[in-house]
């Protein structure tokens, strides 16, 4: 999942916003979206929040991606500008959310495996 993920934000960059939480070094954030477990993918649009419950294939990951577009303007990477997935913290995630129409990320805490997406 972690190398599907990174790829993801790779061929994402300047058009949605791909990011990843530590929910171990971010609590309150955590806390904030009402997390049930890890590793949780969401979307964020507009303020509204969806869970991915899609396969977690790249393919997969990228299709629903590509759709998330769809629905909102082209975006520019607004995380750092750089290819790839960087870590966001709860005050990135507030700003973001209050500034960007359209955000997917990945919650998740060190004992996250890929046993996990089974």
């Amino acid at each position: 999942m972690a190398a599907a993920w990174t790829e993801l934000g790779r061929e994402m960059k300047g058009k949605l916003n791909i990011g990843q939480v530590n929910c171990e070094a971010e609590r309150q954030l955590c806390k904030e979206v009402k997390l049930r477990g890890y590793p949780t993918l969401l979307f964020f649009k507009a303020g509204e929040r969806v869970e991915y419950d899609g396969l977690r294939g790249l393919g997969d990951l990228v299709s629903f991606a590509n759709k998330a577009v769809q629905y909102g303007q082209l975006l520019l990477n607004c995380l750092t500008g750089r290819a790839g997935v960087h870590e966001v913290t709860t005050q990135e995630f507030d700003a973001y959310e209050r500034k960007e129409q359209v955000i997917f990320l990945y919650f998740y805490d060190q004992a996250t495996t890929s046993e996990d997406f089974v």
